[in-house]
């Protein structure tokens, strides 16, 4: 163990959050913290950026290929680390969700802690009236996946933003090649 950097005396606990130098108690700790509150240390200068920054839009490469996936330069570039999740998340509000019997959230109305001691209808609370689960509807499920998407584009986020530019190039692609057929 190291020697208290502040009275050279006793073996070092504690290091000083500022400078780092060990020391031994608080009563060689309090002088050495007026210190460098009488003499503050500069801040470190920023680290110069490495690359220049880039526009604030990011260009992703064309698809050199019909066959290529076109969504491929978008999942694979660093920079849209989190499109992949973004997705993912939008595909499962899509999805019905998974039944829980080992829930332990009962939902309004349903039996289990209650108002209290006893109360009224001599019941486990809630008066005995469950609600019925409501039937998952594939609409409910886009309706979910819109929101969500809706959510991510209203926050500013470019990865996602990007992704449903590109979605509606290629309709608009698509659209005009289905037009220009006999």
């Amino acid at each position: 163990m190291a020697v208290c950097g502040i009275c050279e005396e006793a073996e070092s606990k504690y290091k000083c959050p500022t400078c780092k130098v060990p020391y031994c108690s608080l009563a060689c700790y309090k002088p050495h913290k007026a210190e460098h509150e009488a003499n503050p240390l500069p801040p470190p200068p920023p680290p110069p950026p490495s690359e220049p920054p880039a526009a604030t839009t990011t260009t992703i490469p064309e698809v050199e290929s019909e066959n290529q996936d076109p969504f491929a330069p978008l999942l694979t570039t660093p920079l849209t680390p989190s499109l992949r999740k973004h997705l993912l998340a939008i595909h499962a509000a899509t999805q019905k969700p998974a039944h829980n019997p080992n829930s332990n959230y009962r939902g309004r109305g349903g039996r289990g802690r209650g108002r209290g001691r006893g109360g009224r209808g001599g019941g486990g609370g809630g008066g005995g009236h469950e609600t019925p689960e409501r039937e998952w509807t594939e609409e409910q499920g886009t309706k979910a996946a819109i929101g969500k998407l809706r959510r991510l584009r209203e926050e500013g986020n470019e990865e996602i933003e990007e992704f449903v530019q590109m979605v509606v190039g290629l309709i608009e692609k698509e659209t005009e090649q289905g037009d220009a057929l006999p």
